[in-house]
């Protein structure tokens, strides 16, 4: 049974949705609502390239064995959530990279008056899969990794139609390979406010957003502190479409050695905008993001990225769906702008799967996935491809 590090002594991982449940229930158990949902995934990959190599690439099949449990719970003024995941890992290629992967998480709230919520998160991960942040920041990683994070944050409604919040989180990354990774600490603070402005045109909401970051990787001893400031709006363009946009600006200030200790300035533009489509038999969204990336230790400081994602979700006939997605990364930094060396990578994903619904309780998915990524210099283009076939069976309890 495996045992959560953030938990008190003695509380383990899979009894935390029976204990969440029990509490919130016992509160008010004539207007609580409880779920719990166990599974079990079985999956089989083949990849070309399990290194993520440009040169010698080892080819593998990989089994991967996934119980998880998810429990979620409310009542009038109390919700929670409490998640545990294991995940064992077998390699044909290499029986020493075998791992067991763990992902622990709960968030909850709690509306103290009609107008103000608190709410908190916290959440534990170790991770091995060297595919596991492709999808987010467009990066291999071949190193396994630790992450941890907490999160409160408090809402007001300030008037019927102005809604403000405040938020502190704080993340700590630690990588096994300290030669090629640098571990990570981030704090982060926000302030934000949002308007529904529905009586200057209908549906439309305005929002803006004030922000503090701190980033110290302790391997390269690099700080970096970033401020930004954003102003957005979202609307229902149709009852099949939606567009959301954000725009604003930052400025960072990195500490770093180099020859000597050196100290950066800068700016930059932050943007944010999707698309978004959702029929009764095609759903799908386009995304594109320009920020700073300050949560990652991979290069050893802070990089600004560019990302595009595109997911299409195609119902084919009642019990089969036809997914696909794709993704566009661009990752720089100058040398001595966020720290002592440059960063020039760019990346591209495309994926296709289809999944069949036996019934509520069983699903089957199989599918291809593309990576590839380039870094620079000459020689340094890595290709990745990658098939799946995976099982899935789950049953609900309490709805």
């Amino acid at each position: 049974m495996a045992t959560c590090s953030l938990c008190p002594k003695g509380f383990a991982g899979w009894n935390w949705a029976p204990l969440l449940l029990l509490v919130l229930s016992s509160g008010s158990a004539s207007a609580a609502q409880t779920e719990v949902i166990p599974a079990l995934e079985l999956r089989q990959e083949y990849t070309d390239n399990f290194f993520y190599s440009p040169k010698g690439k080892i080819d593998t099949f990989i089994t991967r064995v996934t119980p998880w449990i998810r429990g979620a719970a409310s009542n009038e003024r109390l919700s929670g959530a409490l998640a545990a995941k294991l995940s064992l890992l077998h390699y044909s290629a290499d029986s020493i990279k075998d791992d067991l992967e763990q992902v622990y998480e709960g968030n909850g709230a709690f509306r103290l008056t009609p107008r103000l919520n608190f709410s908190g998160s916290a959440g534990y991960r170790r991770e091995a899969s060297p595919d596991r942040e492709i999808e987010v920041s467009g990066q291999a990683l071949n190193v396994t990794s630790r992450h941890q994070n907490y999160g409160a944050g408090a809402q007001y409604q300030i008037s019927e139609l102005t809604l403000g919040s405040l938020r502190y989180g704080n993340e700590q990354i630690g990588y096994s390979d300290h030669r090629r990774y640098s571990d990570v600490a981030t704090h982060n603070a926000s302030a934000a406010v949002s308007h529904d402005a529905d009586r200057w045109l209908p549906l439309l909401k305005l929002r803006g957003a004030a922000s503090y970051s701190r980033s110290d990787y302790i391997t390269t001893q690099t700080e970096v502190e970033n401020y930004q400031l954003t102003v957005g709006a979202s609307r229902r363009l149709h009852e099949l479409w939606s567009v959301s946009a954000d725009a604003g600006g930052r400025y960072t200030r990195s500490g770093f050695q180099g020859a000597r200790q050196e100290v950066s300035h800068g700016n930059g533009l932050v943007l944010k905008a999707s698309l978004v489509y959702g029929g009764e038999l095609l759903k799908g969204s386009l995304a594109y993001s320009r920020d700073l990336n300050t949560g990652s230790g991979q290069f050893g400081s802070a990089v600004e990225r560019d990302a595009v994602n595109l997911s299409l979700n195609r119902r084919l006939s009642y019990e089969l769906f036809a997914v696909l997605g794709a993704g566009y990364y661009l990752s720089r930094a100058d040398r001595n702008q966020f720290g002592s060396q440059p960063v020039d990578d760019t990346s591209w994903r495309g994926s296709l799967s289809l999944r069949y619904l036996f019934n509520r309780n069983f699903t089957a998915d199989a599918g291809y996935d593309y990576f590839r990524l380039n870094s620079a210099g000459p020689g340094n283009t890595a290709y990745r491809n990658k098939v799946f076939i995976q099982m899935t069976a789950q049953t609900s309890f309490f709805e």
